[in-house]
């Protein structure tokens, strides 16, 4: 076959271990052969196209990683496998990047879609918990414990906090400060 444009898209990168792409010879000269990374190449984004990745078999990976590669650093054969690797036999479960070709128009229909099922659901789920909401309440004054109503709270006697301290409430005389003039 021939040469064919790239289909790079963003949110498809070469983020990790296992990623399909395409090999090129620059833009917009894929053919028909590809590679696998090893590890993350994000150098590699927006330059080739990813398309799938490897989700089993990881130990075939790691066997064919293994095989020694040209190091010579003047080859045109530089980091190719001195031993002929061959794919006999490949499984497709599943497109992992299905989400990514969906149209932009189609995704913002679905996206749509999905928050309005989340606000009918929150909507019927508030209406199962809060079948009787508490009655609107009137602000008696502006600031911080606005909804408190001042006349109906009343303070606590030192005896209720003498049996909640587990002793007898003590005043102590003087100011908050203590003896501090030991110190002048």
């Amino acid at each position: 076959g021939g040469k064919f444009k790239d289909e790079i898209n963003k949110t498809l990168t070469h983020s990790k271990r296992g990623i399909l792409s395409m090999a090129n010879a620059g833009k917009d000269t894929n053919g028909s052969q590809f590679f696998i990374l090893f590890g993350p190449a994000k150098h590699l984004n927006g330059k080739h196209s990813v398309f799938g990745e490897v989700v089993g078999g990881l130990h075939v990976l790691d066997a064919m990683e293994a095989v020694e590669t040209d190091t010579s650093f003047d080859s045109p054969h530089r980091d190719r496998p001195k031993e002929a690797i061959r794919i006999i036999d490949t499984k497709v479960f599943q497109n992992p990047f299905k989400e990514a070709w969906v149209p932009k128009q189609v995704r913002k229909q679905q996206a749509e879609e999905a928050k309005r099922k989340e606000e009918e659901r929150i909507a019927t789920t508030k209406r199962k918990w809060f079948s009787a909401p508490a009655p609107e309440q009137k602000a008696v004054r502006s600031g911080i414990g606005k909804y408190m109503n001042a006349s109906k709270i009343k303070a606590p006697k030192d005896s209720d906090l003498a049996g909640r301290l587990g002793g007898a409430a003590k005043r102590k005389k003087g100011n908050a400060w203590g003896n501090v003039g030991k110190f002048f």
